[in-house]
């Protein structure tokens, strides 16, 4: 179904890049992040993110695809399956690209969409960094690594404190 290619060295929280096989001429390509059946609560805030992320698309948010656990044999971890983006923001910020006051503006403008978008509906993000921020050549944006999202009215120390 899907055959890794790359470990993506540009992306903290992503496994690798893969391709879809679905007997066409051109597999598609897409990314995905690992989490081991062991890590409840990961594989929990994993699957809370692939909910949301189906109930709520946004052209300022990644899009999922699937969800699956691999069988016990081969380690019974759980894979995200994202559409493919080509880098982070911590990469372009390493790179020695420079960036002009425009494509500040640009990536400010929709980093500030999708944040707004996810407080519009009460919440509020908990893990905007560089390394969680998605692109691709194209010029599209998009915010990643919603399992640490919770209720905007919830401080996070707080709601650690509950626990």
């Amino acid at each position: 179904m899907y055959t890794q290619v790359r470990k993506m060295l540009q992306f903290k929280n992503v496994h690798g890049s893969a391709v879809k096989d679905e007997g066409t001429k051109f597999p598609s390509r897409i990314l995905f992040r690992r989490t081991d059946a062991s890590d409840l609560q990961a594989a929990e805030r994993l699957y809370n993110e692939y909910l949301f992320l189906l109930s709520w698309r946004n052209e300022n948010f990644v899009v999922v695809q699937d969800l699956f656990v691999a069988p016990a044999a081969s380690g019974g971890c759980w894979y995200c399956i994202f559409d493919y983006m080509e880098t982070s923001m911590a990469a372009v910020l390493r790179s020695p690209m420079h960036l002009t006051a425009n494509h500040v503006d640009y990536f400010s403008y929709n980093i500030l969409r999708g944040l707004r978008f996810l407080h519009s509906l009460g919440y509020a993000h908990g893990s905007v960094c560089p390394s969680n921020v998605w692109l691709n050549a194209n010029d599209d944006i998009q915010l990643s690594h919603l399992c640490y999202m919770h209720p905007a009215d919830v401080p996070i120390a707080a709601e650690a404190s509950a626990e």
